[in-house]
């Protein structure tokens, strides 16, 4: 992408009556407040006959339209935990000649940001014998009269002792 900033045609029609008008290049540049060398081209095109307008860019069309844009970021929000791979294939199987990569460029343009799923820790070897314990001595649990919560809850014993497990509130 170009740093380059790119000047109006009106700047350009102006720096032409300028000059037309009797200033010299430095005067008018001067006058514009942009470089002599913008001034001294916009005349060589207007002298050339090649108009003022800036010409069209060259560069490759994009591989995909907006509306194709669109429905990558579309099956993306539906499975956030797809690769880039697994979303080229869903989106457009092989109707595209897409790489990953590509996808990726698309989907960084649209504001998405690339991460990788944290890796769990795996169980040390005290905890899977606690789990084992513990499972071993509720094999026989009737666990459908308990109800799981991702909630830690405290209740209390007929007693009036609180309790925070099922073990303990008996």
């Amino acid at each position: 992408m170009s740093t380059k900033r790119t000047k109006s045609t009106a700047l350009r029609n102006q720096a032409v009556g300028l000059c037309r008008s009797g200033l010299s290049l430095r005067a008018a540049a001067e006058e514009l407040g942009c470089s002599f060398t913008f001034v001294r081209n916009a005349m060589k095109k207007e002298e050339r006959g090649e108009g003022l307008e800036d010409a069209p860019r060259c560069g490759r069309p994009p591989k995909l339209n907006s509306r194709e844009v669109r429905s990558l970021v579309k099956n993306l929000n539906q499975d956030r935990s797809q690769s880039s791979a697994e979303l080229l294939s869903t989106s457009f199987g092989t109707s595209k000649q897409l790489t990953s990569r590509s996808i990726r460029n698309y989907l960084a343009k649209r504001g998405f940001r690339k991460c990788r799923a944290g890796k769990t820790p795996l169980l040390n070897s005290l905890q899977q014998l606690r789990r084992y314990r513990w499972a071993h001595l509720h094999k026989h649990y009737n666990f459908k009269k308990m109800v799981f919560s991702d909630e830690k809850r405290f209740a209390k014993r007929p007693d009036g002792v609180a309790c925070d497990g099922v073990a303990s509130c008996g």
